[in-house]
């Protein structure tokens, strides 16, 4: 009897995946999520060129004001909590309520590390699509070569940024703008390609 449950067979159904149509679902479940990015990415670019020569101080004044509200929240949260919340909430809440009143009365500080931020950012997508097609490359894709040139000007903008940083932050505010348009129209090809 126990070599029974050895020489049972199991009939299970074979199924078939095509791999057309398991494309056509991925491309479909990902449009949305795509055509969003590529949209908030134009709005980006369309802003930081709009606004090139307020907009690195605009982000120090709300980078300094959410700071000081999530200080003043925090501070509020300790002292209602009756003792539940631990000493180090109330310490980082004091940080943050410091933090927001010297980035509002200092914005162009926020500002010259937004340059900064944005510099790496760009420069990092710009590998990651280098990276991507490359890899299309590999798998066959014909229109690899676009993103590649896109990624190594991405690159280049990151590069630009960072040892131009003292330029004038209107310029900045250009190259961070274009950046992110042309993120928004890869997107946008990628979606019509694919």
């Amino acid at each position: 009897m126990a070599d029974d449950k050895y020489n049972e067979y199991v009939d299970e159904e074979i199924i078939v995946v095509d791999p057309k149509a398991t494309s056509k679902r991925i491309r479909k479940e990902l449009f949305g999520p795509r055509l969003i990015y590529a949209t908030v990415n134009l709005a980006l670019g369309l802003i930081f060129i709009i606004a090139r020569n307020s907009i690195f101080n605009i982000l120090g004044y709300v980078t300094g004001g959410a700071l000081l509200l999530l200080g003043i929240t925090g501070i509020i949260l300790f002292f209602a909590s009756k003792g539940s919340t631990t000493v180090f909430g109330l310490i980082w809440s004091v940080l943050e309520f410091f933090g927001g009143v010297f980035c509002l009365a200092n914005p162009d500080v926020i500002a010259d590390l937004a340059i900064y931020v944005f510099a790496i950012l760009i420069f990092l997508s710009g590998m990651i699509l280098i990276y991507f097609s490359v890899r299309d490359k590999n798998r066959g894709f014909s229109w690899w070569k676009a993103g590649f040139i896109l990624g190594i000007v991405l690159a280049a903008l990151g590069i630009l940024m960072i040892v131009f940083n003292h330029q004038s932050q209107a310029v900045i505010s250009v190259i961070v703008g274009v950046s992110f348009i042309i993120s928004a129209a890869f997107g946008v090809v990628s979606l019509a390609l694919r």
